[in-house]
């Protein structure tokens, strides 16, 4: 194991009301990037005898790019970093206590990377951050409070070129409509699958309109050949350049994640592009829109939520349980008031 990731808990009295969100938000920032544990305090935490680097990080940290885990151990040393974000190479303790050791700063190619939510001084101003994203806080929080609005406001420039998640190998069932958010490729594969005829009803949706304008773009201008998809990406960027891609990989990394080659791609948008398509700019937390999409399932419905429920701004301000707690009770009125069948599709997990 390269690296081990320990997010250490604020348990200082000032932070009760808030601790668990700021935990949870923090080990959702690091995208599951290495194994983590979560400590009330750095004494408790297991070096595992095959790991390389052990990674300390206060809970209360806000850092998008995972990259950062490996700028962090490119500039180690013994102990890299502050008391908030520590990084030991284990090699070389030599036996010696993590007390004695005297950290290497961090340059700004690091420190630039994360934000820091200074909780013992700032909780009640983070309570109201947590109440009201907009609300005014102030200058020690202030760049903490920027980034977590710049990631929700970025969701109307956002837009996935290729989908993190992997595909499930099989699709169960049959199905006779499908909506589906419009990230990335994951729909066309599905709806190339044997489970969906040719008669299938297809809603795209997305909060992002550049994110169905994407999949618009690519379903006018695309081939389905893997070997042109750079190209179009291309031309998309140019003609939005407002726009903001996220996770713009190799197509070519996509098909053996998922095994695939470009005969079953190509198959798959064939049948795609043969289907009734209807794309449309929707919220699921708008009541109006959810009844749009209610409206539309029908018969047999498979429905493709991805992660709509576990976003930046609900983990920080409900944290995890509650935030799953959010997307079950959608689900539940969701199947409750429509008149199809439906099946939702969250990552791998079908229910």
């Amino acid at each position: 194991m390269r690296l081990k990731i320990i997010i250490v808990k604020n348990l200082d009295s000032r932070c009760k009301s808030i601790s668990d969100r700021l935990t949870d938000f923090t080990i959702f920032c690091t995208q599951q990037y290495c194994p983590y544990q979560v400590v009330d305090s750095v004494d408790q935490a297991v070096f595992p005898s095959d790991c390389e680097y052990v990674l300390f990080i206060k809970s209360g940290h806000l850092f998008w790019d995972t990259s950062i885990f490996e700028k962090c151990i490119a500039q180690s040393s013994v102990a890299s970093g502050d008391a908030n974000w520590l990084l030991i190479d284990v090699r070389k303790l030599e036996g010696r206590s993590m007390d004695s050791l005297s950290p290497t700063p961090f340059d700004d190619t690091v420190n630039g990377m994360k934000y820091y939510s200074y909780p013992e001084d700032m909780s009640t101003h983070i309570e109201a951050l947590m109440n009201n994203l907009k609300v005014e806080v102030p200058s020690k929080l202030r760049p903490f409070a920027q980034q977590l609005n710049y990631a929700t406001d970025n969701l109307s420039r956002g837009y996935y070129v290729i989908n993190t998640e992997a595909i499930a190998e099989h699709t169960p069932g049959n199905y006779n409509t499908y909506i589906g958010v419009c990230g990335g490729l994951k729909s066309v594969v599905l709806l190339g699958r044997d489970s969906f005829g040719t008669d299938t009803k297809v809603l795209m949706f997305d909060i992002s309109p550049a994110a169905v304008e994407w999949q618009k773009y690519l379903r006018e201008q695309w081939d389905g050949n893997s070997n042109s998809f750079v190209e179009c990406q291309r031309t998309f960027k140019e003609r939005f350049p407002d726009y903001m891609p996220i996770n713009d990989s190799s197509i070519q990394q996509f098909m053996k994640q998922n095994n695939m080659d470009h005969s079953d791609l190509q198959d798959a948008w064939n049948k795609y592009k043969k289907l009734d398509v209807v794309f449309d700019t929707l919220d699921l937390f708008n009541e109006a829109h959810k009844g749009k999409m209610i409206k539309f399932s029908n018969g047999n419905t498979y429905f493709w939520i991805s992660n709509c429920f576990i976003m930046e701004r609900i983990i920080f301000q409900k944290g995890s349980e509650q935030a799953h707690q959010i997307g079950s009770d959608w689900v539940k009125d969701f199947k409750l008031k429509s008149s199809g069948n439906c099946t939702f599709d969250i990552g791998k997990r079908l229910f």
